[in-house]
């Protein structure tokens, strides 16, 4: 039976984003879907119950959802962040993303995927524009 995909929503200052992300993926995690070629598969950031001393309403989290930039790492195919003398014009030299790292990202170029209710997204690898520490300085 499949659930339902909702944006996650984490205490500010209480909780941490990764734990309430890995907490929900719960069992799903061992069970990922095999991700081919250059493809990134992120679970979308979770949205703070609150913004700085105001309290964000519960639909108003649905909104971080459908426009969040940020997602932490769950997995990537084979082919992911790796040179390929095929394509020569395309060269990744740069540092690469670890595992439960958070990434960014143009909204407009993931696919959105429920993985458990978890709202995940399949990114290529050349659009991941880089990794941040503080989820909530992207948004």
């Amino acid at each position: 039976m499949s659930r339902p995909v909702q944006q996650l929503v984490y205490n500010l200052g209480v909780d941490d984003p990764k734990q309430v992300i890995l907490d929900a993926l719960g069992d799903a995690l061992v069970f990922l879907p095999h991700i081919y070629g250059s493809k990134v598969l992120v679970a979308t950031a979770p949205s703070p119950n609150r913004r700085g001393s105001i309290w964000v309403p519960d639909k108003s989290n649905d909104e971080g959802r459908f426009q969040g930039k940020v997602g932490l790492v769950l997995g990537w195919g084979p082919t992911a962040f790796v040179y390929d003398p095929e394509f020569p014009s395309y060269k990744w030299e740069g540092p690469k993303p670890q595992l439960r790292d958070w990434v960014f990202y143009r909204t407009s170029d993931a696919w959105e995927c429920g993985i458990n209710g978890v709202s995940c997204r399949y990114i290529q690898d050349d659009r991941v524009v880089g990794t941040v520490t503080d989820i909530e300085v992207i948004f």
